[in-house]
């Protein structure tokens, strides 16, 4: 189940770049930093289905990892659904269902969902969304983290 959009969510502002087509985590401590929030449309036949949000770096130049490329995965009261240029409505962040590892292949190598599980991986079971729409948000872990894609 492919997310149907991302859009970056600016932590310092609370500002969301709504549909923004290329996801952003990123820390440094100068700087926003920068969360991603991920729209899921979940179908019925899901259920009883686990859910396993994870990112798919290809082997672009778009795609980025420097810092530790952990991130951790939360779920959202609701997922954005327009831009703002401050607070409200937030990011709607909910429960915290693990923690991920981005990699980015090696240039040549065909594209993969490259995301190393650490913790439970951010799995969770599929059946409360299941014939709807979930927002997820993905978070830098340590100080300085920078993870892109398209």
């Amino acid at each position: 189940i492919l997310d149907t959009l991302v859009s970056n969510y600016n932590v310092w502002t609370g500002a969301i770049t709504y549909n923004s087509r290329a996801g952003k985590i990123f820390k440094d401590g100068h700087s926003p930093d920068i969360t991603t929030l991920a729209t899921f449309n979940i179908p019925s036949w899901a259920a009883g289905h686990t859910c396993h949000p994870r990112l798919r770096l290809d082997d672009h130049s778009t795609s980025k990892v420097s810092g530790s490329g952990l991130f951790d995965v939360f779920t959202s009261l609701a997922p954005a659904t327009a831009s703002t240029t401050g607070w409200g409505p937030g990011n709607q962040r909910d429960q915290f269902v693990g923690r991920q590892k981005a990699v980015r292949p090696n240039s040549g190598t065909a594209a993969s969902y490259n995301v190393d599980p650490t913790t439970n991986g951010g799995s969770f079971p599929c059946d409360k969304w299941a014939g709807s729409q979930i927002g997820v948000e993905y978070v830098g872990v340590y100080d300085v983290d920078d993870i892109e894609w398209d």
